[in-house]
């Protein structure tokens, strides 16, 4: 298959954690056809149950949709129940579906997907993890301070 072949399907990103919990890497496409022609190249860190994207430069109309994020060595992650992404346009939250290997022959995948795929021209973050363990920032109540005991007084007039 060609560039052009590929450009009208989606695609997966498969990380593979080092010891630390840590990825890194690129991803460039260009249109396949012309020499001169526009390209999308990307730079992503994984680590701290976060994926995080770079457009470092996106010169093309072409459409590049993941279509799911492949984490290998994620025997730790085995628990995950949450996983989203960030828009960097409006920085809206989008739920995607998480899904641990389980294989006993392979038991340490951990697969993030969505239905509709993920605009990668739009994608900013994702964020995964266990509700029961991890920050949910997939969770809009989440990011509100909660307080124990007697409401605080913050107008100021006591």
């Amino acid at each position: 298959m060609t560039t052009s072949d590929l450009s009208d399907n989606e695609f997966t990103l498969v990380a593979n954690r080092d010891s630390n919990g840590h990825a890194s890497g690129s991803f460039f496409m260009d249109d396949g056809i012309k020499s001169s022609q526009g390209s999308a190249f990307y730079e992503f860190q994984l680590s701290a149950n976060s994926f995080k994207k770079w457009q470092m430069d996106d010169s093309t109309q072409i459409p590049h949709t993941l279509s799911s994020l492949i984490i290998a060595n994620a025997d730790d992650l085995k628990d995950s129940d949450f996983a989203c992404y960030t828009s960097n346009v409006d920085h809206s939250v989008t739920q995607l579906t998480v899904t641990p290997s389980t294989s006993e022959d392979v038991p340490n995948f951990l697969t993030i997907s969505a239905e509709s795929g993920i605009d990668m021209t739009i994608l900013k973050d994702i964020h995964y993890g266990n509700s029961a363990t991890d920050l949910n920032i997939c969770d809009v109540k989440s990011q509100y301070y909660k307080v124990s005991g007697d409401a605080v007084d913050i107008t100021g007039k006591n």
